[in-house]
């Protein structure tokens, strides 16, 4: 099955805000607190509905599987990573990857010179299982993607 990865409007799109905030709950039931239901989802899905954040999903016969979200600082030369979720029956299939590569793409072409990632460690699991390895693997993969395009444009904090 293909995947199509396109930017997304969450204030465009009711139906992909629904299945944004699902995939919130789905994908980070054992990792986080925040989102334990549905309705909880929504307040972070009205966030990325305003016109500075931005967001890409990965689409798998038109239903939404994952997707990323980043918000601007410091006049848009500073962009934080604040969400990327798979569900997990696409995880592990370069869904995240990809996503991210298209984030960064799209950051460094509107002038992004910093891309932070900030990692919430709720439930103490990082360290007891593949995520925290994942996670590193992952930013050092759009690491090497983001520098050998512009190299003189990206910088990381983390």
């Amino acid at each position: 099955m293909t995947v199509e990865y396109r930017q997304v409007f969450f204030g465009d799109e009711p139906l992909t805000v629904d299945a944004a905030a699902q995939i919130l709950v789905v994908a980070f039931h054992d990792r986080s607190l925040a989102w334990p239901t549905v309705s909880a989802a929504y307040g972070t899905m009205n966030e990325f509905a305003q016109d500075q954040h931005i967001a890409f999903g990965a689409f798998a016969d038109s239903s939404l599987v994952g997707w990323i979200g980043a918000t601007p600082s410091y006049n848009g030369n500073v962009w934080e990573i604040q969400l990327l979720g798979v569900i997990p029956e696409w995880q592990r299939n370069g869904v995240a990857t990809a996503l991210v590569r298209m984030l960064i793409s799209a950051l460094v072409h509107v002038g992004c010179h910093t891309v932070c990632v900030w990692c919430d460690d709720e439930s103490k699991s990082t360290r007891k299982t593949r995520v925290g390895s994942a996670a590193r693997r992952w930013l050092l993969r759009a690491r090497r993607v983001c520098s050998l395009r512009h190299p003189a444009r990206c910088q990381w904090a983390w």
